[in-house]
């Protein structure tokens, strides 16, 4: 005989939430509307109710709802559900396995691996503080080139106001170049004489 949680795939110490998703998974591959019958149907949902209620270990005997004389379920859908139901026990059973394996993969490659992936993040964290020295320096270089441009920038703004000094003075330049040579003149005259 087939228990509840069997038909199901949990075991008694399952929590809520793995019963209902069991319960949904097998009610979508059941359900008339996906072509299984509503006979089948009643039986997940009597036996989901059931191992929700920790009677997932008493025998899996039909509701009453489902009902083996005329109009009820025929040899064939018995036969179906018997059908269906070892399918759903194996495919429970794989997918054991593969939890198993991927657990079993989990320990190995966390373990196995943990010391490759220390290895990468010291390196990772030895990068890091390359570019931070990196950074500095070239931040102190901008610094320095900024004051150097701001630093030339005034000694071009000095220059060019002394051009324009000479450019005013070399402008007025005639008229006092000709007054100064012939005071020079007229002080050197008096000095030969």
């Amino acid at each position: 005989m087939t228990t509840f949680n069997e038909l199901l795939g949990t075991k008694s110490g399952d929590s809520d939430t793995v019963i209902k998703q069991r319960y949904k998974l097998l009610s979508h591959r059941v359900h008339p509307d996906k072509g299984g019958s509503k006979a089948l149907m009643q039986l997940v949902r009597h036996a989901y109710e059931n191992v929700s209620k920790g009677k997932g270990d008493g025998f899996l005997t039909p509701p009453a709802s489902v009902s083996m004389g005329n109009g009820g379920v025929s040899d064939a859908e018995v036969q179906k559900i018997r059908r269906e139901r070892d399918e759903l026990h194996a495919l429970n059973q794989l997918l054991k396995a593969q939890l198993a394996q991927a657990k079993s993969g989990m320990k190995t490659q966390s373990g196995g691996d943990s010391t490759g992936f220390q290895r990468k993040i010291a390196q990772l964290e030895g990068e890091i503080v390359l570019l931070k020295d990196e950074r500095n320096r070239l931040k102190a270089q901008k610094d320095e080139a900024v004051s150097e441009q701001n630093k030339l920038a005034g000694d071009l703004r000095r220059a060019l106001s002394e051009n324009e000094v000479l450019e005013t003075d070399l402008h007025n330049a005639p008229s006092i170049q000709l007054a100064s040579i012939t005071s020079w003149l007229s002080r050197a005259a008096f000095r030969l004489s």
